[in-house]
């Protein structure tokens, strides 16, 4: 009775093991996201060790998706309209499973995460060499904020190079001195930017520099007077806001730097920036144009800018180290 069992279990053994396959032959990964056509898309690669070709099917939680032919060497094939949640893909070749696997499939994209970040100083130059890269999806760009400036050149990722995305960007450098980065990954679907959760990754490094001279002029959007409150000394108050109206309309002294008073980023100074920054002080609204959120809490913190020639700087913000 022993002998018999356990030529029974030994066969059931076999003959599952024949119908299981290497699972590592096969790979999925999610190229399409709620696309108006096709909806969410998973390419399914997967080799063939055997000679010649044969039919093949490919199932998704045990169900028939696709009607393929199987050849030897590497295969792919393209599944449409798979719905969200976790799924179980199968490679079939008449009774023989070539290989499973289970894929998570969402109707938006997220954003892998930084799998590296670092930076190196060219000090001929005095330039900061900002690279990394991500082993999942890309974002739609990287921004990068160097001593708590954000830098205003955004960075596009590079061609996936079979395991990773890489970026990389170069910055002038104005001091001398250990360098905090700080870069984010944003991304965006269709015209809509997403500055959270999924849609937004952060990674950390820092590196030094001997070069550098006394800075360039910073200053802070929404701090039309210069003058900050709150542990930063960055956060506007109802003064920057009656600074600039004075300035506007009753021609008093003007601001230290006229950019920091266009409080919405369109590139001009009037009332329409004077309301956005009472509505960010008292009614919730936005705040400044250019804030970003460096402490990765959901909230836009007052952020350094590099002053640029249309923002008629005379002295930077004491708060951006002038």
């Amino acid at each position: 009775m022993k002998a018999t069992l356990l030529s029974l279990f030994f066969a059931m053994t076999l003959s599952t093991l024949a119908h299981a396959g290497p699972a590592s032959t096969i790979d999925t990964i999610q190229v399409k996201f709620a696309d108006p056509t096709d909806g969410n898309v998973v390419l399914v690669t997967w080799e063939r060790t055997a000679a010649g070709s044969a039919p093949a099917s490919i199932l998704v939680d045990g169900s028939a998706a696709l009607s393929v032919t199987s050849r030897e060497g590497f295969n792919i094939a393209e599944v449409t309209q798979v719905p969200e949640g976790q799924h179980l893909f199968e490679v079939i070749e008449g009774n023989s499973q070539i290989g499973f696997l289970s894929q998570e499939v969402v109707s938006f994209q997220i954003i892998g995460k930084f799998a590296t970040l670092s930076c190196t100083v060219d000090e001929d130059d005095c330039e900061i060499i900002v690279t990394g890269d991500t082993g999942g999806p890309p974002s739609s760009y990287v921004e990068v904020i160097i001593d708590g400036v954000l830098q205003p050149q955004q960075l596009e990722w590079e061609i996936f190079n079979g395991n990773v995305f890489p970026f990389t960007g170069t910055f002038p450098l104005e001091t001398s001195g250990v360098h905090q980065i700080i870069a984010h990954a944003v991304g965006a679907r269709g015209e809509d930017s997403f500055e959270n959760g999924s849609y937004r990754q952060e990674g950390t490094t820092s590196c030094s520099s001997e070069c550098g001279g006394g800075g360039s002029l910073s200053f802070v959007p929404g701090l039309c007077n210069g003058i900050g409150t709150g542990p930063s000394g960055r956060q506007p108050d109802i003064s920057s806001a009656v600074f600039g109206l004075s300035w506007l309309f009753a021609g008093t002294r003007a601001p230290p730097c006229a950019g920091a008073c266009d409080a919405n980023g369109d590139g001009q100074v009037d009332i329409s920036d004077m309301v956005r920054i009472l509505n960010y002080l008292f009614s919730g609204g936005p705040a400044p144009d250019g804030w970003v959120d460096s402490s990765g809490d959901g909230v836009a913190d007052p952020t350094c800018k590099l002053a640029g020639a249309g923002d008629d700087c005379a002295a930077g913000h004491d708060a951006c180290g002038g």
